[in-house]
């Protein structure tokens, strides 16, 4: 009763100011909250923003590169006819695209990432294919380098032949054992140029021997 009667004699002003005071903490109150709620989208739409825009530019990134080693696959597999079977590694072509697929489909949606799959398995069967259309334009390649090194191998003694005569017709008058070896070497030289690369890599000097005259031992 004495807590209504003290209620009782507080002025109207002072309740009004209670009130209006009330009024306006419950208004702030709820306008933060209003203001939070806000904020909180607000962040959420940046950060998914910002990770759309970070995926996009790695995507880019990643299918450049891709779409770059496609260009040159389309180039390599027009250079494997002038690549050696034996010194060159074929498959080192397709190192770089298969890299670049790979990460292709660690950032691609399933349906891409299947797509690519597909077509790397696809240049790959291509790959072999060319490979054995190639092989017999490697045959000759490989036929080529024989005869290149029989060829090189013997023009060295052929030079030293060539030598020898010179100095012997500068130094003097040949002697008949001087002409029977330059009819042997002379010989020699000849069947060499007849039968290359099918004799060999025969030597000139072991067919000196067997064709020195015993006059000249």
């Amino acid at each position: 009763m004495q807590l209504l009667e003290l209620l009782k004699d507080i002025p109207n002003v002072i309740w009004s100011g209670v009130i209006a005071s009330a009024i306006t903490l419950s208004g702030v109150m709820l306008s933060n909250r209003s203001n939070t709620k806000r904020l909180l989208r607000q962040l959420s739409h940046d950060a998914r923003e910002k990770e759309k825009e970070r995926s996009a530019e790695m995507r880019r990134d990643v299918y450049l590169k891709a779409s770059a080693e496609m260009a040159r696959i389309g180039a390599y597999f027009a250079s494997l006819p002038q690549l050696h079977r034996v010194k060159d590694n074929l498959g080192d072509g397709l190192k770089d695209f298969l890299s670049a697929s790979a990460k292709v489909q660690l950032v691609s949606e399933p349906e891409t990432a299947r797509l690519v799959d597909e077509l790397t398995t696809r240049y790959g069967e291509i790959l072999l294919t060319l490979i054995a259309r190639v092989q017999p334009v490697h045959d000759l390649k490989i036929h080529i380098d024989i005869a290149n090194d029989f060829y090189e191998r013997n023009q060295a003694d052929v030079t030293r032949t060539l030598s020898e005569i010179k100095q012997i017709n500068e130094e003097a008058a040949p002697t008949p054992c001087d002409m029977l070896l330059f009819n042997a070497r002379s010989s020699r030289l000849s069947l060499l140029r007849k039968n290359a690369p099918r004799s060999g890599s025969i030597s000139m000097n072991s067919t000196e021997q067997r064709t020195k005259p015993s006059t000249c031992s």
